[in-house]
């Protein structure tokens, strides 16, 4: 992936665990203020986290052509080893202090940025440019 790529798949991943946590502290009875919040911003910046996540499906076609359902995999697995069942009341609080800072895309871009893309760097492989290629 690319480092545009890289970021996508940081913009996907974050979006997800904060929706995996918005509902759970709903779903637990912990903090329903999350989930509605989520939505109205995921509403609101709908064309971005779409592109986010074409950008980051089309990657994943490019890398793994035999494989439809690669970046699914992906998701899957990064939110099944942060083990999200029955979040605490701190982490609900967490949850909610994040999605109530969100007011821009900028603002969520510095949070994937800042939660997301260490470890995406971490586990995906950056392609490197061939030498004399352009830009």
């Amino acid at each position: 992936m690319n480092d545009a790529e890289l970021e996508a798949e940081a913009v996907v991943r974050a979006g997800i665990v904060l929706r995996a946590y918005a509902r759970q502290c709903a779903r637990y009875g912990i903090d329903g203020s999350i989930l509605p919040k989520w939505g109205a911003f995921d509403a609101a910046n709908a064309a971005s986290l779409q592109n986010a996540v074409r950008l980051r499906n089309e990657a994943y076609a490019r890398n793994y052509p035999d494989d439809p359902y690669a970046g699914q995999r992906v998701i899957d697995n990064t939110l099944a080893s942060r083990g999200l069942g029955r979040p605490s009341p701190e982490e609900c609080l967490a949850a909610a202090d994040v999605v109530g800072k969100l007011k821009t895309w900028n603002d969520f871009l510095a949070h994937a940025r800042l939660t997301e893309l260490g470890q995406v760097k971490t586990q995906v492989k950056a392609c490197k440019p061939k030498r004399g290629a352009a830009p």
